[in-house]
């Protein structure tokens, strides 16, 4: 039976004191401001009916931070793959999981400690600016026909207008 998160379950975290849920939109700073002064983080990933290949980009921003992360997931989507390379503490919650499935992992996560923890250095190499730069290089030469080894960013490096438009 698939647990679903109802509306009188955010109404029962918010009375506990677990939950503090704002219907409105945030500017950005002010959300990164709250990110970054929580305790623990909750994320709350959409999975569409032909399979998830997307993830909130708010993920990432919970990784930096380095709290606890509870996930709102479905089992072997790309949050609980990244949130397991991450080396961040979190718990899933799965949409095919049972009511004392979740109670039981929410009471585990509610138990954890929330102390901020470094990302994993695997993490950092995969997914870390450098990375991500190297990727996206090795894309551009694949559509321009560049020929430059993939992923080599010191050829790049070099042009001082490629330079200025990576700061």
């Amino acid at each position: 039976a698939a647990a679903a998160f109802e509306t009188q379950d955010f109404q029962e975290l918010q009375r506990l004191g677990w939950l503090d849920y704002r219907d409105s939109r945030l500017p950005q700073e002010e959300a990164h401001r709250l990110i970054a002064s929580a305790h623990k983080l909750i994320l709350f990933d959409h999975v569409n009916r032909f399979g998830n290949r997307e993830v909130p980009a708010k993920l990432y921003d919970y990784i930096q931070v380095g709290r606890p992360i509870l996930a709102c997931t479905a089992r072997h989507s790309e949050v609980e793959s990244l949130l397991g390379m991450s080396g961040i503490v979190n718990t899933c919650l799965y949409e095919d999981d049972t009511r004392e499935g979740w109670t039981e992992r929410l009471i585990a996560f509610a138990r954890l400690a929330p102390e901020s923890r470094p990302i994993s250095a695997g993490f950092s190499e995969s997914f870390g600016a450098p990375a991500q730069t190297g990727q996206l290089v090795a894309l551009f030469d694949k559509l321009l026909g560049t020929d430059r080894h993939p992923g080599d960013l010191a050829s790049i490096m070099t042009d001082e207008a490629a330079q200025a438009s990576l700061t």
